[in-house]
């Protein structure tokens, strides 16, 4: 009767009932198992320290199980990325999207079986810290992993430059694991930061020309022998492996060539912030561009855009003229004959400015609408710092009449984006906010479809966004499945 009393009170006792949910139990009878069979008493009635200890023993007990799940999770995981490379096992057969990244990069590359195989295999021996499948640059615009970079190095063995059994995981980051597994696969001598970007790039044909780059370049071959979209220089050459560590490799070619020809790193800088960044064609005509501004120094760096914007217009953009009854004609290109020889800095700037005040008088109010891209608009709310909510939304331009409204607005020549836009070669989208019942136009971003890349940010004036309006930028990135690009 004692002992049925003492259980009793023990069962309702609050310090009790608390051991038993830090023991993860239920009852009385289950605590007593429990001490059985972890070799403490089993008495009900105990003192602080005795129940502490027992307490310290469950976190022991559960940190060593779990030490165990995340080893047999581990050879699991091993054992299906092997099964992957070995083709044993097939995207639609796999339901964990670390693994099905893999299996895409195996087919989308193309890649042989026996070097990837033969490469898994060294790498989980050696207990390298990249095989997790997270993205391997923290920032937004590059999503890829190291894991799905493998059958890319793969696609490659042939080019290997030292024995990959040679290679070991010094470093203790899984970053420059990998990047010390590149460097001693396939570089001889020093390779910039920028290039390491190409592994990450994709599967398009530009990227698997850039991957050719990297390991023709890694085996101490001069970038002017690869095949470059421009003409190089031996100057140009060496230039092109001192580009910023963030730039992609189009921007580096640019970067190298404006040096090349005598430029600063600031012009060049300028130069990156233009769509001549990542865009070679005509560069027979551009190059003479770039020399003359070498030639004849701006004041101001900002000018530069402005007057590439309107030379491309003059030059290059198709001219549509109005015949009336609602209809129009495609012609020529305003002044297809356009050159710099004989103009000064201040006769340039002239024409820009007139060129720039009388956008919204001229034809191209006659350029068609045109279609959306498909990408999708974007809102967001978010608080200023004294705390007032704050509501931004990023919307696509499709008419020519809202694209000089936004450049009348914004003080910019984004209206000489619409022949491009009707090409599909670029969208235009307006960032606006609103604050305290107050609605202003915060940015207008272009698009390159083709890379799915945010190239341009220009605020009024032609400023570059600031740290609030990048942040909004890089949630719209990531919502849309786009990269936010260095120069915007």
């Amino acid at each position: 009767m004692a002992t049925q009393h003492k259980q009793k009170s023990t069962s309702t006792d609050r310090y009790f009932l608390d051991h038993l949910t830090r023991l993860g139990l239920d009852t009385a009878e289950q605590y007593r198992d429990w001490c059985v069979e972890h070799g403490f008493n089993d008495k009900l009635r105990k003192s602080a320290r005795q129940r502490d200890a027992e307490a310290a023993h469950a976190q022991r007990l559960a940190a060593y199980r779990q030490l165990l799940r995340k080893k047999r999770d581990a050879r699991r995981q091993t054992d299906r990325l092997l099964a992957i490379a070995r083709g044993d096992l097939s995207e639609r057969q796999l339901s964990d999207s670390t693994q099905q990244g893999f299996a895409n990069a195996i087919r989308q590359s193309q890649c042989k079986r026996a070097p990837l195989t033969e490469l898994l295999k060294h790498l989980l021996r050696e207990r390298a810290d990249f095989l997790a499948g997270e993205p391997f640059f923290s920032d937004d615009d590059i999503g890829a992993s190291a894991l799905e970079a493998l059958p890319l190095i793969a696609v490659h063995a042939n080019a290997w430059v030292r024995p990959l059994a040679a290679w070991k995981p010094k470093p203790r980051s899984g970053r420059k694991q990998f990047l010390s597994l590149l460097h001693h696969l396939f570089v001889r001598y020093d390779m910039p930061a920028f290039f390491d970007k190409v592994w990450f790039t994709g599967f398009s044909r530009q990227a698997n020309r850039e991957r050719r780059w990297y390991v023709r370049i890694g085996s101490g071959e001069n970038f002017r022998k690869c095949d470059a979209p421009i003409p190089y220089t031996k100057k140009m050459a060496h230039y092109f492996l001192t580009a910023p560590a963030d730039a992609t490799v189009s921007e580096a070619i640019r970067w190298g060539q404006v040096l090349g020809l005598g430029g600063s790193p600031q012009l060049a800088q300028a130069v990156l912030h233009t769509r001549l960044r990542d865009n070679f064609a005509n560069d027979d005509f551009w190059i003479t561009v770039i020399q003359w501004l070498v030639d004849h120094p701006l004041p101001d760096l900002r000018q530069v855009g402005p007057i590439v914007d309107y030379i491309q217009f003059q030059k290059f953009e198709v001219a549509y003229y109005y015949l009336g009854e609602n209809r129009n004609e495609a012609g020529p290109a305003r002044q297809p004959n356009f050159s710099l020889r004989g103009r000064t800095a201040d006769s340039l700037l002239r024409d820009v400015n007139r060129w720039h005040a009388g956008l919204d008088a001229n034809a191209v109010f006659d350029v068609p609408t045109w279609d959306a891209s498909g990408i999708g608009d974007f809102d967001h709310l978010d608080e200023t710092s004294d705390g007032a909510p704050r509501w931004w939304s990023i919307r696509e331009i499709c008419s020519a009449k809202e694209l000089v409204a936004e450049g009348r607005k914004m003080r910019h020549c984004v209206a000489s984006y619409a022949t491009t836009c009707v090409r599909g070669d670029c969208s235009i989208w307006r960032m606006e906010v609103e604050t305290a019942g107050m609605h202003d136009k915060a940015l207008t971003l272009e698009i390159n479809p083709a890379t799915s890349t945010i190239v341009q940010a220009r605020g009024k004036y032609n400023r570059l966004a600031s740290n609030d309006e990048r942040n909004v930028l890089r949630l719209w990135a990531k919502q849309a499945g786009l990269k936010l690009g260095n120069y915007a």
